[in-house]
């Protein structure tokens, strides 16, 4: 392999690991490094069709990713779960989770929600250890990713 040609694949193979790490949706379809002619990739994938709805096994469109909302999806997990303890009257350790605002705010002890940063929220961190709720049945794999995606994408008043 020439020196050029070595070049080019070093360089190519440092910008995909560049971008994947960026979180990039772009990808190449066509590296050729044998050929003089260095033109573009012959097709980039636009991001906003990389997450097309898919059918359920009903054949209705679901969602596959994508925005989780605070309102549809994490409130209903935390009035159906949390706001036996931690509802409208208070809460224990002054948590209130069935309000955005007051769930922003945290408890007696802190904050419990540090928007982009799932893995650093206390809430985050009591719900998959299995310490809340407390005395209930835990929740699912999937209610602990809608709340960790929500916390992760910004946890949005949306």
């Amino acid at each position: 392999m020439s020196k050029r040609n070595s070049f080019v694949l070093m360089s190519a193979i440092l910008a995909v690991l560049i971008l994947s790490a960026c979180g990039s949706n772009v990808q190449v379809d066509n590296l050729n490094t044998e050929t003089e002619n260095e033109s573009a990739p012959d097709s980039v994938e636009n991001a906003e069709n990389s997450q097309d709805p898919a059918p359920d096994s009903e054949g209705e469109i679901v969602d596959q990713g994508g925005e989780v909302s605070f309102e549809n999806d994490v409130l209903p997990v935390f009035i159906e779960n949390c706001q036996q303890c931690h509802g409208a009257s208070g809460g224990q350790a002054g948590l209130v989770v069935t309000s955005y605002q007051e769930l922003l705010a945290g408890s007696n002890n802190g904050i419990v929600i540090l928007p982009g940063d799932a893995d650093a929220s206390r809430l985050i961190e009591l719900i998959i250890s299995g310490s809340m709720p407390k005395s209930k049945t835990p929740l699912t794999d999937e209610q602990i990713q809608i709340i960790s995606d929500w916390v992760d994408q910004g946890a949005l008043d949306n």
